[in-house]
């Protein structure tokens, strides 16, 4: 019993180590405009004598964020995205700070086009 004592404390320490470096990483990417990504962050251990699971949960936005994808990103576009095109930028002004979200609380784009913040992966 004393060995599934220890590996249930293990993995309940290694679980909340986790949630502790990924909010770290959001916050050090600057993820967190919202709090949304940040707040979502859940985990889950499963198990028996015979096996445990941990299983991880947040809101799909977070992996828009460590890809450095989103709108206008699909699968078979083989990485052609005419947006990024620094003409195609300059000329949509695309280039140049903008608010974004309703007009009474959105904030400003940077006017750079998306890059990866990639808090998921070490």
């Amino acid at each position: 019993m004393a060995v599934i004592e220890d590996r249930d404390k293990y993995l309940a320490g290694w679980t909340r180590e986790m949630l502790i470096i990924w909010r770290e990483k959001i916050e050090r990417f600057g993820i967190i405009r919202s709090g949304a990504l940040h707040s979502s962050l859940d985990s889950e251990i499963r198990g028996n004598a015979a096996g445990s699971v941990v299983e991880f949960a947040f809101i799909r936005y977070g992996v828009y964020q460590a890809y450095g994808v989103g709108f206008g990103y699909m699968r078979d576009n083989a990485g052609y995205l005419p947006f990024l095109d620094p003409e195609y930028r300059r000329e949509h002004k695309l280039d140049i700070p903008r608010r974004v979200g309703p007009a009474w609380g959105g904030g400003l784009t940077s006017g750079n086009p998306r890059k990866r913040r990639d808090w998921l992966h070490p």
